[in-house]
């Protein structure tokens, strides 16, 4: 039995991943808080409006269908962690601006539409290079394992984080919540600044060749462009947002080459 459990969470000796999955865990859960108070405060300005909350959900939805499988490039060419610490931080910014709006009593329906526009661009960059970054993390062996707790702990913050916004709504009102997703950002970010690059499984990158195609011309599906492919088809849908190993199926080459690491 505690061999058992010790598999579970073979992982979590990763102190990198621990690091990065406690900062996920806090800022997944605002998120979710977010959601249910702009979904809250989009049918308060508009006497629920059905019609209106569906333009604001394909509003910040749209990108992750449209622009992923472009913004998910980025993974492959430019370090993760950085990317991530961004993309962050301008997640946060957009939240606190949104809530001081809210609070100052100014908000209207086009400027929700515009913050949730933004929103789904910079998670159309965040969650590729964050599904691909798990490799990084744990490295090939550990990932399925490291993949199965980041579903765990995405679907904790889904039943927690709108919890939590309910009871916030009721106390203090939708502006409060974003302020307090606004800060769970902070914990990503204090977890990716706290990791250590030495210890991460990088492999070797050629700046200006495309990542899936080698030199004998047999296309190679890389990690992050396994993501891609996978939020090109589920993106669309946020409960797809858990990590999960990727499965790539390249085409026959008449020379055998070994499956790159991280599928």
């Amino acid at each position: 039995m505690r061999n058992t459990l010790a598999g579970m969470f073979q992982s979590l000796t990763v102190r990198n991943f621990r690091l990065f999955a406690a900062g996920q865990l806090v800022s997944v859960g605002g998120t979710w808080m977010m959601i249910v108070a702009q979904d809250w405060l989009v049918l308060s300005l508009t006497d629920d409006s059905a019609s209106a909350l569906g333009v604001i959900t394909a509003l910040q939805f749209a990108p992750l269908l449209l622009f992923t499988l472009h913004a998910g490039g980025l993974a492959d060419r430019h370090d993760k962690r950085r990317l991530l610490m961004g993309a962050n931080l301008a997640s946060g910014v957009l939240a606190v601006l949104l809530g001081v709006l809210v609070l100052a009593g100014g908000v209207r329906l086009w400027h929700v539409g515009l913050f949730a526009l933004g929103i789904g661009l910079v998670n159309a960059v965040e969650i590729p290079a964050r599904m691909s970054f798990v490799s990084e993390l744990v490295g090939a062996d550990l990932l399925p394992n490291a993949s199965a707790l980041s579903a765990a702990y995405f679907n904790t913050a889904r039943v927690l984080g709108p919890a939590a916004a309910g009871l916030l709504i009721s106390w203090f009102g939708t502006g409060t919540v974003m302020l307090v997703n606004a800060v769970s950002y902070l914990a990503t970010v204090a977890g990716l600044w706290l990791i250590r690059p030495d210890e991460l499984h990088r492999g070797a990158r050629r700046p200006g060749a495309p990542a899936w195609r080698t030199g004998s011309g047999t296309w190679w599906p890389s990690p992050t462009f396994c993501c891609r492919w996978r939020w090109s088809r589920w993106s669309a849908c946020w409960a797809s947002t858990s990590s999960s190993p990727c499965r790539c199926s390249p085409r026959r080459s008449s020379t055998p080459m070994p499956p790159p690491s991280g599928c």
